[in-house]
C-alpha cells in the first residue's frame, strides 16, 4: 500500500509539472505564430489548466473505471466553485467585468442541467422517480449518443467565444524580439515532453488510485469526487488564487467557470465515446449538488451584488463543500 501511495503522490507531481510544460510550450509557439493572447486564453490555456482531468478521464475510460470518470469530472466542478472560488473570493471579493464570464457562468449551469438531463433515462422517467431511494437501481447511462450532443455544445460554445473574441478583440498582439520567444522547436518539444508526461503520471494516478480505493474499500467514484478531483485542479486552484491576489477577478472566476464548461462538454463527452459511463442514484445526487453549487454562483454574481462574489458568500460555499464531503464519506 506505501508504495501505490508514493506511485500515487509521483504521478499527481509529474501530472501538475507536464501540464505546465504542456502550457508553456503551446503558449510561446502560439506567440510564434502571431495568434491573439485572447484565443490563447480561450484555448491552451483552458485546455492546459484542465488537461489533468482529461487525461485522467480519457485512461480511466480506456480501462473501463467509468466510476472513475464520473468522480473525476463532478468532482472537480464541485471543488472548482466549492473549494477554488470560495478561497479566491476570501482573499479578495471577486467581481467580473467581461462579456466572456458573463457568456461562461449561464453555460456552464446549462451544461450541468443538460448532464442531468442525458444521465437521467426519460423512458421510465416516472419508475425512477418512484424508486429514487434505491441506490442499486441505475438512472441511466452517459453513452456515445450523449457524447455528441455535448460535443455539438462544445462546439457552438467555441464558436461563439470566438466571434466575440473577434468583435470585442481587434487589436493584434504586437511583435516580440526573437531572443524573448522560446523557438518553434523547444515549443514544440516542451509540447510533446508535457503530453507524454501527462499520459504517463494519468495512468500511475488512475492505476494507484483504484488500487488504494479497492484497499481502504473506498468506491472508486468516492476517490474520484474528492482525492483524484482536487488532485487534477490543483492547475486551476494555483492559478485562480493567484489572480485572485492581484486583483485579476475576470482571470480568476473565467479560468474557473471555463474549467466547469470544458470538463462537461468536453472531457465528458470524449470519455463517453469511448466507454459509456452508469450513473446510479447516488450519482445522480452529486449531479444535483454540483448544479446547487453552480446555481448559487449564478445568483451571487447576477443578482445577490450585481456582479458580485464576496467572502462572506465565499465562507458560505465552502462551508457546503465541507458539509458534502463529510456525508460522502460517513
Amino acid at each position: 500500500m506505501i508504495v501505490n501511495l508514493v506511485l500515487f503522490v509521483i504521478g499527481f507531481v509529474v501530472l501538475l509539472r507536464s501540464a505546465d510544460l504542456l502550457v508553456v510550450g503551446a503558449s510561446s509557439l502560439a506567440k510564434s505564430l502571431k495568434i491573439s493572447p485572447l484565443i490563447i486564453g480561450l484555448t491552451i490555456v483552458a485546455f492546459g489548466t484542465s488537461s489533468p482531468e482529461l487525461i485522467v478521464s480519457l485512461i480511466a475510460a480506456i480501462r473501463g473505471s467509468t466510476d472513475l470518470i464520473f468522480g473525476n469530472i463532478v468532482g472537480s466542478n464541485i471543488f472548482n466553485i466549492g473549494v477554488i472560488m470560495a478561497l479566491a473570493s476570501i482573499i479578495n471579493p471577486l467581481r467580473i467585468r467581461t462579456k466572456t464570464v458573463w457568456r461562461e457562468i449561464p453555460i456552464s449551469l446549462l451544461g450541468s442541467i443538460v448532464f442531468l438531463f442525458l444521465s437521467y433515462d426519460s423512458l421510465n422517467l416516472i419508475k425512477k422517480i418512484r424508486d429514487f431511494a434505491k441506490p442499486e437501481l441505475n438512472f441511466g447511462y452517459i453513452n456515445q449518443t450523449d457524447g455528441v450532443i455535448l460535443l455539438i455544445f462544445f462546439i457552438i460554445f467555441l464558436y461563439y467565444s470566438f466571434i466575440e473574441t473577434k468583435t470585442g478583440n481587434s487589436q493584434e498582439m504586437t511583435d516580440l524580439p526573437v531572443d524573448q520567444l522560446r523557438n518553434r522547436l523547444t515549443s514544440g518539444l516542451f509540447i510533446f515532453l508535457g503530453l507524454v508526461g501527462l499520459i504517463i503520471s494519468s495512468n500511475l494516478v488512475v492505476d494507484n488510485g483504484v488500487y488504494l480505493a479497492r484497499f481502504l474499500g473506498i468506491s472508486e467514484k468516492v476517490i474520484g469526487l474528492t482525492l483524484i478531483a482536487a488532485g487534477t485542479s490543483l492547475p486551476e486552484l494555483v492559478t485562480s488564487l493567484v489572480a485572485s491576489y492581484k486583483k485579476e477577478s475576470d482571470i480568476s472566476v473565467g479560468n474557473i467557470i471555463g474549467s466547469n464548461v470544458f470538463n462537461i462538454f468536453f472531457i465528458l463527452a470524449f470519455s463517453s465515446l469511448i466507454s459509456p459511463i452508469k450513473v446510479t442514484s447516488e450519482s445522480f445526487i452529486d449531479i444535483l449538488v454540483m448544479i446547487i453549487f453552480t446555481f448559487f454562483t449564478f445568483v451571487s454574481f447576477f443578482i445577490f451584488h450585481k456582479k458580485y462574489f464576496d467572502r462572506f458568500e465565499g465562507i458560505i460555499c465552502f462551508g457546503f463543500y465541507l458539509v458534502y464531503i463529510y456525508f460522502l464519506f460517513f
